[in-house]
Parts: C-alpha cells; sequence; structure tokens
C-alpha cells in the first residue's frame, strides 16, 4: 500500500538540509527535488497566488503559507504583503586580505559595548600633545543576525579589535591587500565590504579634541547621526566633534566604540 511518504512531494528543511521538512526522510536528490516542487508549484494567477516571488527559489508564494512551497524559505504576513529575509552565511576571507595587522588586539566578541575599564590596555604613556585614540571595532551582531544585504556579504569574523593609535591622525577603511594602505601604523581595519577603503578619518585638533570626518560611498553615523561626507582633502576642523564613549556605525554591518581620546 501506497504511504505518504512515498507519494508527497519531498521539501527541504532549511533547518536540517538534505532532508525532507514533512517526513523528516532524506531528501532524494535536493536539487531535483526542489526543482520537482518549484514545477508543481500553483503558476501565476492560481487561486491563493500571490503572484509574488520567492527570494530565494523564485517560485510563486502562496498567500498565507508559513513557508516558500518550493525551497521552505520562512515567509511572514504585514496583511498580504509577504515578508522573507535570506540566512547570512559568513564568507570565506580571500588568501590575501581580510586579515587584522599585527597591530590590532584581538578581544572576545560581545554584542553588548563593553565598560572601557574592562578592557586590556596600558597606562597613560603618550607624551603630552601628540594624541591617542583607542577603540574597539566589532561587527554590529544585531544587524549581522537578522538583516541579509543584497550586495555586502556578511564579514567573516565576527570577533572585536582593539586598535590604539598614538599621533593626531587615525584613518579607518577596509583592507585592501596592499601592505603600505592595510599595514599603516594609524590604519583602522574594519573587515566589512560595505566599509571604503578610505573610509573615514578621526583627527585631534589643537585644542586637543578629536573629530571624524567621512569620505565613504555607504556612510557613517556617529551614534546614529548620520555624518555628511567630505573629500579626502576636507579641512582639519570641519568634521564632527568626538568625545569617549560615543559609537561610530561604518559601512553596513561595524561599529566602533571610543574607548580613549586624548
Amino acid at each position: 500500500m501506497a504511504t505518504d511518504t512515498d507519494t508527497h512531494i519531498h521539501k527541504a528543511d532549511p533547518s536540517n538540509p538534505g532532508f525532507c521538512r514533512k517526513c523528516g526522510e532524506p531528501m532524494p536528490g535536493s536539487e531535483g527535488a526542489i526543482a520537482a516542487a518549484f514545477e508543481a508549484a500553483p503558476p501565476v494567477g492560481a487561486a491563493g497566488s500571490t503572484g509574488l516571488a520567492c527570494l530565494r527559489c523564485g517560485a510563486v508564494l502562496i498567500e498565507g503559507s508559513a513557508c516558500c512551497e518550493a525551497c521552505g524559505l520562512a515567509v511572514t504576513w504585514a496583511g498580504s504583503q509577504p515578508h522573507q529575509e535570506l540566512p547570512i552565511t559568513p564568507t570565506a576571507a580571500p588568501a590575501s586580505t581580510r586579515v587584522p595587522p599585527a597591530s590590532a588586539t584581538p578581544l572576545t566578541h560581545t554584542s553588548v559595548l563593553v565598560d572601557p575599564d574592562l578592557l586590556p590596555g596600558t597606562a597613560a604613556s603618550t607624551p603630552a600633545g601628540v594624541g591617542h585614540l583607542k577603540v574597539v571595532v566589532r561587527v554590529n551582531r544585531d544587524i549581522h543576525d537578522r538583516a541579509a544585504h543584497p550586495e555586502y556579504p556578511a564579514p567573516y569574523d565576527l570577533s572585536a579589535h582593539a586598535f590604539e593609535i598614538d599621533g593626531s591622525r587615525a584613518e579607518l577603511g577596509r583592507p585592501t591587500g596592499e601592505p603600505a594602505h592595510d599595514d599603516a601604523p594609524n590604519r583602522i581595519i574594519a573587515l566589512d565590504d560595505a566599509v571604503s577603503s578610505d573610509h573615514a578619518t578621526f583627527e585631534r585638533l589643537p585644542d586637543g579634541a578629536w573629530e571624524i570626518r567621512d569620505h565613504s560611498r555607504n556612510g557613517t553615523r556617529v551614534n546614529h547621526a548620520r555624518l555628511v561626507r567630505q573629500d579626502l582633502s576636507a579641512a582639519a576642523g570641519s568634521g564632527t566633534t568626538l568625545t569617549a564613549g560615543d559609537v561610530v556605525w561604518a559601512g553596513y554591518y561595524t561599529e566602533i566604540e571610543l574607548v580613549e581620546l586624548r
């Protein structure tokens, strides 16, 4: 006697790859099964059809369904409008890039901004008037975990890194693979493709205050306030003043906590 397992169309389980989400049996060739389910999906204009395509496989979504009938990607509804999110798969680092410089201090990742007093560091030793900047660069886990970006893959490195710059100027940017750029003593590296190679400048002003100037394609925010983009040649004093404890948001996934400014 034929059973439901014998007759139903297997559907891949996104949370358990290789197995059917309906019967739990191994998929009889995932690509073939999804293709068969796609072909069996109701055509555009059929009863209950939204006429809208699944974000992952392109099959037509059925109104009110909890997931795509073809590939199983979850669907939530706001009235008659479906919403889907693709899971983020961290990408592998290219061989010659995406490596923090030796000057970066790895930290244990946390999704909550840490108490500056608990960060590793040494007593102040910078000569008066020279300037010192200490920041922690990390991936914002709220953005990373809930929002895929169609152009910029999620960073593969979710750890946090501390950078300490002695001097009056620091440059924020993603690595380019060029040692003269990536290993510069005043470079702050963000492993985020949405961060420009020369994203922003931190500069100490004559009165001892620090400022930031944005030069990026995708924007920079200080405590959620978006900065006005400026040319790389913009003069000191034309940026936004910073204080210790501020958080700079760069690109799409990166947050930078300003731990120490002097």
